[in-house]
């Protein structure tokens, strides 16, 4: 691509994409003057309504029925249902409603907005400078991702033709046509599904966050890169197809504002119910804060249940478009408006381009949880998040704090645990005058995926404690665990306790240096051991 049509592509991102589409929360008065809507905007002439879990398909179409309401449709995946009013007279069928003791949620359609160092071309050209902020080539170093890993993109869809998906697209599901084609027409989604999953190191376009991960693209918005909008129906039933088929991530870089004093259980029910499903089938809920410049956050940003994330500039400083206040846990990199060399990089449709706002600050922590399943699948949502927040670099007032959370990510760290490991961590040996060398043995596993070479060393050095060849080696989770055999010897001049540490050093291929992991050996010199052995007494047996 000419740099003259790269240009241009960044200058429309700009103009219409960025300022309207992600997310659309930018347009309207200021909110700093203006606070919260009186209502969030919704559909005219729908609601939608879900039963209880005991009512069946008759029986909720009779209660309908009963209230003088007409069904439009039903969810194939859920109780929820999509019911045709007359314009005006919402607030009168949901007041109905909600008075029946079959009924669990009725609540208006509410409207939301879209919101190793690789060889990849626009990578080597530093047009990826949030990778690098985030320390990500040292997370690479550990893992690029695992194929087990499946995050849901929740947004415009995805140009799944595109080269840097290519055979890792599961479960494509378009809401809005009911079929299984999520043909982006907004641009949106491709562009937040490529900084999560882009295909690295293969010599083009860009690099992800997490390059062999599984991506399920789900269309919920529609429109064009100038008006990208959704319904909250549809965003219901996107999180049920994506956790009922396995995803361990939802990203949803969406979202609509809360009304003033509300919660998002408040106003967006509905979303807020299959939130909280998610939540307690164990995924991972990541959502952009909002655009707004406002010192409160967007639903689904502000549902506890979710991972709220905010959005930095190459400056590490939160972007002035970037929501912040209760309920933030975490920032990223999501680029600054009016300057594209600041922005974020990613896929777009058939192309590449820039965009910026919460919608790119969201994927980048989505991409670095599905790094961290990837290397320990055994992690719980709530653990995965928790060391996202502790492992962040902290930014603005020191610990957490209101504009920044928990603090920008840093995927290095984050993994960093993981490069190399050893057990146990403490080794303890009694000996006396007459006790032969004694051998111990120390294991070494990585969960990397790439070639770790290891080295281990005795310090301080000491002459009753050696090491059997090999001392070094190298190591891939493949191949872990190693082993590190040590020999204790009696020579000693002195009766006591001795003590040294065992340090294992790693380098990765691209000579990065990760550990070093410590195991402590103790020796307790004594005069003379004793053994005690002690008969088995059974009582009242009387044999087989």
């Amino acid at each position: 691509m000419s740099v003259f049509r790269t240009v241009f592509i960044s200058f429309i991102l700009l103009t219409l994409l960025v300022l309207t589409v992600v997310p659309g929360w930018a347009q309207g008065p200021d909110p700093q003057k203006a606070g919260p809507p009186a209502t969030p905007e919704y559909v005219p002439g729908e609601i939608l309504v879900k039963f209880q879990p005991h009512v069946g398909t008759l029986g909720a179409q009779r209660s309908l029925e009963a209230e003088g309401l007409r069904p439009v449709e039903v969810s194939s995946r859920g109780r929820l249902w999509q019911v045709q009013v007359e314009p005006g007279r919402e607030a009168e069928a949901i007041a109905r409603l909600k008075k029946r003791g079959d009924v669990e949620i009725a609540s208006y359609n509410h409207i939301v907005y879209a919101a190793f160092d690789p060889d990849d071309y626009y990578y080597v050209r530093d047009y990826q400078w949030a990778l690098s902020k985030i320390e990500a080539p040292a997370a690479w170093d550990i893992s690029t991702g695992s194929g087990d890993v499946i995050v849901a993109v929740v947004d415009s869809g995805l140009d799944t033709s595109h080269e840097e998906f290519s055979g890792r697209i599961v479960f494509a599901r378009d809401e809005i046509e009911d079929d299984s084609v999520p043909q982006d027409n907004c641009q949106h989604g491709t562009h937040v599904t490529g900084i999560i999953a882009a295909q690295g190191n293969n010599s083009q376009g860009i690099a992800g966050m997490a390059w062999n991960v599984k991506v399920m693209p789900v269309r919920v918005l529609n429109g064009s890169p100038s008006s990208c909008t959704g319904t909250e129906k549809n965003i219901h039933d996107a999180i049920d197809w994506a956790v009922s088929h396995g995803a361990k991530i939802i990203n949803l870089s969406l979202g609509g504002l809360p009304s003033s004093g509300h919660t998002c259980e408040q106003d967006y029910p509905t979303m807020s119910s299959a939130i909280a499903d998610a939540y307690d089938a164990g995924v991972l809920v990541v959502a952009a804060s909002g655009n707004d410049s406002a010192s409160w956050l967007a639903c689904p940003a502000l549902q506890a249940q979710t991972m709220a994330v905010g959005s930095t500039t190459a400056s590490d400083v939160r972007a002035s478009y970037s929501n912040y206040g209760t309920g933030l846990n975490i920032v990223a990199p999501g680029g600054m408006w009016g300057d594209w060399t600041v922005s974020i990089y990613s896929t777009i449709p058939g192309d590449y381009g820039t965009n910026q706002g919460t919608s790119m600050a969201a994927p980048h922590v989505s991409g670095l949880a599905a790094l961290l399943w990837s290397v320990d699948p055994s992690l719980t949502h709530s653990e995965v998040q928790t060391i996202i927040q502790n492992t962040a670099d902290d930014l603005g007032a020191a610990g957490y704090d209101l504009e920044y959370g928990h603090g920008r990510i840093n995927a290095g760290r984050a993994l960093e645990p993981y490069s190399l490991q050893s057990s146990p961590d403490q080794l303890t040996t009694l000996m006396d005058d007459d006790s032969s060398p004694v051998e111990r043995t120390i294991q070494v596993t990585t969960a990397s995926s790439n070639v770790i070479t290891w080295t281990a060393s005795i310090s301080p050095g000491s002459s009753w404690l050696s090491m059997t060849p090999p001392d070094s080696g190298t190591i891939t989770a493949a191949s872990s665990p190693v082993q590190v055999t040590l020999v204790a010897t009696n020579t000693l001049l002195t009766y006591g306790t001795y003590t040294t540490t065992v340090t294992i050093t790693g380098t990765t291929e691209t000579g990065r240096v990760v550990g070093p992991t410590y195991s402590e050996v103790k020796l307790s010199y004594v005069p003379e051991l004793y053994e005690y052995r002690f008969p088995l007494i059974f009582k009242n047996w009387s044999g087989p």
